[in-house]
C-alpha cells in the first residue's frame, strides 16, 4: 500500500513550524528593537510631530488718568491671512481665490500683475502669489499675512465667503490707540 504524506504531515509539517518560530522571534527581536532600545528616536520625532507652539498675542491693559479718561485702549486690527497647505492643489481655483482675495485687499494676485504695477506706479509690491510661494516653501502649515490692517467691512465679507475662499481667514489682532493723541 502507497503511504502519502498529506502537505502538513511529517517533516513538512515540523519545517513549517520552524519557519513560523523563526518568523516570530525576527518579528519579536525587531519589536524590542524598535519599542525598547530606540525608543527614544522615535518618541522626539512624535513629539515633533505633535507639538507646535502658537504665539498668542497678550492684551495689554487700558491706560486711564486719573479723570477716568482712556489714554491709551486696544483696538482690533485685522489681518487677512493663508495657510498654503490648505489652499487645493488646482492651479485655476487658486489663481480664482487669489482674484478674489486681490479684489477684496487690493493687492495684486499674481507676479505679472505685480510687476505691471511696479512700473505704473514706482513702488514694489509683492503679490499674493509670491507671498504664499515663500510661505509654502519655509512652512506650509504657517500662516502667511497677506494684508494688514483691513477695514472691518473686508474683513467680515472674507469671513462670510470662508467656503469659497479655502485656507483664507482673518486674524483679529490688538493694536494700542491713544485717543487723546
Amino acid at each position: 500500500m502507497n503511504r502519502r504524506l498529506l502537505p502538513f504531515q511529517g517533516w513538512r509539517l515540523t519545517l513549517f513550524q520552524a519557519v513560523m518560530f523563526a518568523v516570530f522571534i525576527l518579528f519579536s527581536l525587531r519589536m524590542y528593537d524598535l519599542q525598547i532600545a530606540g525608543y527614544q528616536t522615535y518618541e522626539a520625532a512624535a513629539d515633533e510631530n505633535r507639538l507646535s507652539r502658537l504665539p498668542i498675542a497678550a492684551d495689554r491693559g487700558v491706560i486711564f488718568d486719573r479723570n477716568g479718561i482712556a489714554l491709551a485702549r486696544n483696538v482690533p486690527a485685522f489681518n487677512v491671512t493663508i495657510v498654503p497647505a490648505l489652499l487645493p492643489t488646482d492651479r485655476a481655483t487658486t489663481l480664482k481665490i487669489f482674484n478674489r482675495l486681490s479684489a477684496l485687499v487690493n493687492v495684486p494676485p499674481t507676479a505679472d500683475i505685480a510687476a505691471a504695477s511696479a512700473q505704473t506706479t514706482g513702488q514694489k509690491i509683492r503679490s499674493i502669489e509670491e507671498l504664499v510661494a515663500e510661505g509654502e516653501g519655509i512652512a506650509p502649515f504657517r500662516e502667511v499675512t497677506i494684508a494688514v490692517d483691513v477695514d472691518l467691512h473686508v474683513a467680515l465679507q472674507i469671513r462670510e465667503e470662508r467656503q469659497s475662499l479655502p485656507g483664507v481667514d482673518v486674524q483679529a489682532k490688538p493694536v494700542r490707540e491713544y485717543p487723546t493723541g
